[in-house]
Parts: structure tokens; sequence; C-alpha cells
């Protein structure tokens, strides 16, 4: 369960603090890039003082907002650093024509090897391709879109993928 131990609200707190950016479209991204952040939305600078003045916002656990801009060292897991799969395969359904399966067996290079399998698969007039992933350790990750507007793989509803983009 989400937020079951408290913790989600002093991570995403770490994370307006320290605004960490990251260009999904270039490969093998390993750090994050300061100067490509944007400015928070006001309510969430808003929510972030609040929460900063907070009895909650000193430390959770090991992870405490102070201490260096990355005192657990989680940015560099924040973007994909594995080798890409030569054997990836994306399939094309017969029947739609915007839809797919993508299979792998690296869970830490997916997102690269998907890219850079569809960079063939159009728009067909206001559809996106919908293709579900599979990480053979793994599983079943979800169904992913390209989205138009940011040309990123997400799952989920756009207006959230957008906002974050």
């Amino acid at each position: 369960m989400w937020d079951a131990d408290g913790a989600l609200d002093i991570y995403l707190a770490w994370l307006l603090q320290n605004q960490f950016a990251f260009d999904l479209k270039k490969p093998r991204v390993t750090w994050a890039d300061s100067s490509a952040s944007s400015a928070v939305p006001r309510e969430w600078e808003v929510w972030l003082d609040r929460f900063q003045s907070s009895a909650d916002a000193g430390s959770f656990h090991d992870f405490a907002l102070s201490g260096g801009w990355d005192p657990l060292h989680l940015s560099g897991h924040l973007g994909e650093t594995g080798s890409p799969d030569v054997n990836s395969r994306l399939f094309r359904d017969g029947i739609s024509k915007t839809s797919g399966a993508f299979i792998t067996s690296t869970m830490d290079a997916w997102y690269t090897d998907l890219s850079a399998k569809a960079t063939d698969l159009k728009m067909i007039g206001t559809h996106s391709w919908k293709v579900d992933v599979f990480v053979k350790p793994v599983g079943f990750l979800g169904t992913f879109r390209r989205s138009a507007q940011t040309g990123l793989w997400f799952a989920g509803r756009h207006r959230y993928h957008s906002a974050g983009n």
C-alpha cells in the first residue's frame, strides 16, 4: 500500500527540493542534469514550504532532507544504466494497426530498448501506438503509449504524464 509507512511525503520533498531532471530520450542516463530543471509550480512550492517547516520534515528512518543534495545516493537509480538487449523484440499486432508487444530480457534497459525498436511506429491519425511490455525475469510491466506531445513512452493517463514532463 502506497505510503503505509509515511515515507512518501519526505521522498516527494526530496525530489522537489533537488529538482532532478533526466532526459529519457537519451540512452543510458546515469546522472541528473541540474541545468535542465524548471520551476516547480507554485502549489508545490507552497506544499514544500509547509512540509519543511513541519515536524515530519526532519528525517524518516535514514532518509534526511538535509546533509547534502543526495544523502541516500538515490539519483543514480532514477535513470537506466543497463546494456541494451540485442535479442529484444517488438511485435506488431496483425489485427490492430496501432498495437503490439515488446519482449526483452533486461529490466535495467527496457525503456531505452523499446524507444530504439519503436522509432518507426508512427501515429495513425490521432491514435498512438499501445505496446504491451514484458521483461522476462519480471513479467508484464504494463501497456505503454508514446505521447505525441512529449515523444516519451508512458503508462496511465496522458494528463498526468504531460504534467510531469
